[in-house]
């Protein structure tokens, strides 16, 4: 895909389809920033998450929006520091934060910090989907591993006599 094929592709309107299925946002197999900054170089990164953060200021109505400075600032800020994250799970963030689920975030003015802050709050929020899935995966492992032990005179009965070293012979 190319760079204008990928920023065609996920632009905010994506958001809405997206957040529908939040494993699949976490668990998924969308690129990271760093696998877009990798293929794509960081500006197509940061040129990615600037119609994103235009989006969540349109959408929040404060009297003053954010500059196109405080806009790239913010997201260069957010390819670095939050590189790890794929593009689904920054466009989940931006979903919830419009939903109103980190508070009411902007008095008057967008504020690139607050973004910043409740960005913060998603991370717990995805450490403890990544947490609860993989408590499952190792409840399941124990339950596949608990269902297919065998006492030990079942090993006996399957396998014979159990031998002996000799270390108890006279």
């Amino acid at each position: 895909m190319s760079d204008s094929e990928f920023l065609m592709r996920y632009t905010p309107d994506y958001q809405r389809e997206i957040a529908e299925d939040a494993d699949g946002c976490f668990f998924g197999s969308y690129p990271t920033l760093s696998e877009v900054r990798r293929d794509y170089g960081r500006e197509i990164a940061i040129a990615w998450l600037v119609p994103q953060l235009t989006n969540l200021s349109e959408y929040c109505g404060a009297r003053d929006k954010m500059t196109e400075a405080q806009m790239e600032e913010c997201a260069y800020m957010i390819v670095t520091e939050y590189h790890h994250l794929k593009i689904s799970e920054l466009m989940l963030f931006f979903h919830r934060f419009k939903a109103g689920r980190y508070g009411k975030r902007f008095f008057g003015a967008v504020d690139p910090l607050a973004i910043l802050e409740a960005l913060g709050s998603f991370i717990q929020e995805r450490s403890e989907a990544i947490s609860r899935r993989e408590t499952a995966r190792v409840l399941a492992r124990m339950d596949e591993a608990r269902r297919n032990a065998v006492t030990y005179e079942e090993y006996i009965r399957r396998h014979g006599r159990v031998e002996t070293t000799g270390e108890d012979e006279p």
